[in-house]
């Protein structure tokens, strides 16, 4: 990013930058502060004008990670990344504090990259909120193991009288001719009933 030589034109961007709800650094080819918004100034609860010059190490906790990552950068192995720092401050709950950073290279017109474009901005909520949904997903798959293992215990334990009585049912159909009305009647009711038995336990098993 190229700042206008136009003092009126400098102080109105500034005042745009500063603005911003997300936190903004530019850093040379030496990885020193060349400009940081108001709101990453009040995140790393130091004045915007100590940053300049200096290196993140120099400025916050997690200056080391924060220059192997613009490091990468300028050597030109990612143009453009991001990634999520924790935090050794801890909120008055106890909870770490997180940061999603957005690095991009900024490059001169014939292609050299000669500093780094930074955004920072507070994600411990929404870190929360993923550690929340994870423990749900796990919460959620347990339970869906559970029910199959109940499942397949409740089909074994209701289909093996089933196939029993179904058995007996046809040996005694196939088994005795001079079978009168009766009992083919009868023989029938209980094979009916056995195949609407077997399909009201499929229909409960698909559920």
């Amino acid at each position: 990013m190229d700042f206008p030589t136009d003092p009126a034109l400098m102080d109105r961007m500034c005042a745009l930058l500063d603005a911003a709800p997300v936190g903004l650094a530019l850093f040379d080819n030496q990885c020193r502060y060349q400009y940081v918004n108001r709101t990453l100034a009040q995140l790393n609860k130091r004045d915007a004008a100590d940053h300049i010059g200096k290196r993140p190490s120099e400025i916050i906790r997690l200056g080391g990670a924060l220059e192997r990552s613009l490091e990468r950068v300028l050597r030109g192995e990612a143009a453009l990344f991001a990634e999520t720092l924790e935090s050794q401050r801890r909120r008055a709950d106890g909870q770490a504090i997180h940061y999603r950073v957005d690095y991009w290279a900024q490059r001169q017109p014939d292609g050299p990259v000669v500093g780094v474009g930074c955004l920072v901005r507070e994600t411990t909520d929404e870190a929360a909120v993923r550690l929340e949904l994870e423990q749900a997903n796990r919460e959620l798959r347990k339970l869906d193991e559970m029910k199959n293992n109940l499942l397949g215990n409740v089909s074994h334990e209701l289909r093996s009288p089933l196939v029993g009585i179904r058995g007996y049912v046809e040996l005694l159909q196939q088994g005795k001719r001079d079978q009168d009305n009766t009992e083919r009647k009868w023989l029938g009711r209980i094979q009916h009933n056995v195949t609407r038995l077997e399909r009201i336990i499929d229909e409960l098993l698909q559920m």
